[in-house]
């Protein structure tokens, strides 16, 4: 089966639609929109769009019809509109990772939880393949408010879970950091020459169908120099591939 896959923020390498990452939108008659009927003439195709609501490009993907039109002239392609985010809706007073399906219209289908518990998850990034992976932060709970950072991923379950613990909604989870690490206030910035204010939050995850590639923010390292003689953790960006 052939899966294209279409990301606002970040398309894996090699795809059909690479040329796609920060497009404008998909407008008649535009390059990007001939690449994707050309795309879907392919037999057995799957085409996996992840969609961000509060993106203007994909807003202007629904405009005049949007999708609708190439779903509809297209009836032996599947296609799967995907949206994620976080949020406390679940009751539980944390933050947990939400999935959606939506239709070619932008409206959600389905919706449903990937994360649960006591630890909070944030800022959720996905990719797609045969099966769809979630990168995310997960915060410890601590009493006493100092809570320790991972990344972990979420695999879509497709089969054998590889050993990796299966959180009981489709998913298994698999920790991608080999080291926690804590939060860093840093408003003042450690640097104010190169900005007043940052912190490395940030996570990013593509797939080429046989490994995920995931970048984030971590502060596991200490800086001691004469500025912070006692150290200081410093904001950097680690690299993994799953």
């Amino acid at each position: 089966m052939s899966i294209l896959r279409i990301a606002c923020r970040a398309v894996a390498s090699g795809s059909i639609l690479a040329a796609l990452v920060a497009a404008a939108s998909l407008r008649a008659e535009s390059p990007a929109e001939q690449r994707v009927i050309e795309a879907i003439k392919s037999p057995d195709l799957s085409v996996v769009h992840l969609w961000a609501p509060w993106c203007s490009n994909c807003q202007a993907e629904l405009k005049s019809g949007g999708w609708a039109k190439i779903v509809k002239d297209n009836p032996q392609v599947k296609f799967y509109f995907v949206s994620i985010w976080n949020d406390g809706g679940d009751g539980s007073g944390h933050s947990h990772i939400r999935l959606a399906k939506l239709d070619e219209a932008g409206q959600a289908t389905k919706v449903s939880f990937v994360t649960s518990g006591t630890n909070d998850e944030i800022q959720p990034a996905l990719s797609a393949d045969s099966a769809l992976h979630i990168a995310y932060y997960q915060i410890s709970s601590d009493a006493s408010g100092n809570g320790q950072l991972d990344v972990l991923v979420s695999n879509s379950n497709t089969g054998s879970n590889n050993g990796n613990a299966n959180n009981g909604n489709g998913f298994t989870v698999q920790r991608v950091t080999s080291q926690s690490f804590p939060g860093v206030f840093n408003v003042p910035q450690f640097d104010p020459l190169v900005a007043a204010a940052y912190m490395g939050d940030y996570i990013a995850n593509v797939s080429d169908g046989d490994h995920q590639y995931i970048a984030w923010g971590d502060n596991r390292d200490i800086v001691t120099n004469f500025l912070w003689p006692g150290g200081r953790h410093d904001p950097d960006v680690f690299f993994a591939r799953q």
